[in-house]
């Protein structure tokens, strides 16, 4: 993966992970490198992405737990994309999270397709890790044709609050789905957005679930807001070098046996798109998808 292809100019570090896959940016004073704490990334107030399921195959591949479920999600974190913190701090501990969850059941009568959206702030501990301090999850009902939006806009540090809203779209109406107000636990601005998907772990037995065999469909539209209304990721008027670290799931864990990768991104400033491939280690099978 070539900075170019996801409107970067420098990658901080190809991450090897096993539940998430995806790109986290920041844009870093071009006279500082990646190696730097986090005030030396711009203030990004802002991260909206749209998720496409017009045109997507979601197979069910067989699960222990009997499920197969894929997280897409936008997130804000305080600290830079800088390969300095390991993942028990920085950008892979300390965040705000908001997204949809996709999860297929095989039943009597066939598959059962489910969408849920969620809010999750995770803060960082010395002695515990990186832990939840804020969870919202909701079922949304099936939406296996739509478009969604989601979004977290707007630090305000003297209120320590941040907005989360997503959205779906489908042929027959608009609606909101989620609207939150959010507590900004953190002593400072966002200066990182994410575009992550992931293997979400089974809340009642804590393993990282089989994620599903994507066929089509697209994350579109990714951005970010900084720097006096700047859209990114893309050429700034502000002498800042957009930084990214590049997360794949190449090491199943848990449940899943599936690896996914970006595959592709293309687009302009305000408009990233973004494909991913899904190889399932066990059948061999090979996809592209969102």
């Amino acid at each position: 993966m070539s900075p170019s292809c996801i409107e970067a100019q420098c990658i901080c570090c190809h991450y090897k992970n096993h539940n998430w896959a995806g790109v986290v940016y920041g844009e870093l004073g071009d006279c500082l490198t990646p190696y730097c704490p986090c005030y030396t990334f711009a203030r990004i107030e802002c991260v909206f992405e749209r998720v496409c399921l017009n045109h997507t195959t979601i197979n069910y591949v067989g699960s222990k737990n009997g499920a197969n479920a894929i997280s897409i999600w936008v997130a804000l974190s305080p600290y830079g994309p800088s390969n300095a913190f390991n993942e028990r701090r920085g950008i892979t501990g300390d965040f705000l999270q908001a997204g949809i969850i996709v999860c297929v059941t095989p039943t009597i009568n066939g598959n059962e397709y489910k969408v849920y959206v969620f809010a999750c702030e995770y803060c960082t501990n010395c002695l515990t890790g990186s832990r939840a301090v804020y969870t919202c999850n909701k079922y949304v009902g099936i939406f296996s044709h739509a478009c969604f939006f989601i979004a977290i806009c707007k630090v305000n540090m003297p209120l320590n609050e941040a907005r989360v809203a997503i959205a779906v779209l489908t042929p027959k109406c608009y609606k909101i789905l989620l609207c939150l107000i959010v507590p900004w636990i953190f002593p400072y601005f966002a200066h990182s957005a994410y575009t992550i998907v992931e293997s979400p772990e089974n809340a009642e037995t804590k393993e990282y679930c089989e994620v599903l065999q994507v066929v089509g469909g697209l994350i579109k539209c990714f951005r970010y807001m900084y720097c006096n209304g700047q859209i990114g990721p893309g050429p700034s008027q502000f002498r800042l070098v957009t930084v990214a670290y590049v997360f794949c799931l190449t090491e199943p864990c848990g449940l899943n046996n599936m690896c996914v990768t970006l595959a592709h991104g293309a687009g302009y400033p305000g408009n990233w798109c973004y494909t991913y491939r899904f190889y399932n280690t066990v059948t061999g099978k090979t996809t592209c998808g969102l």
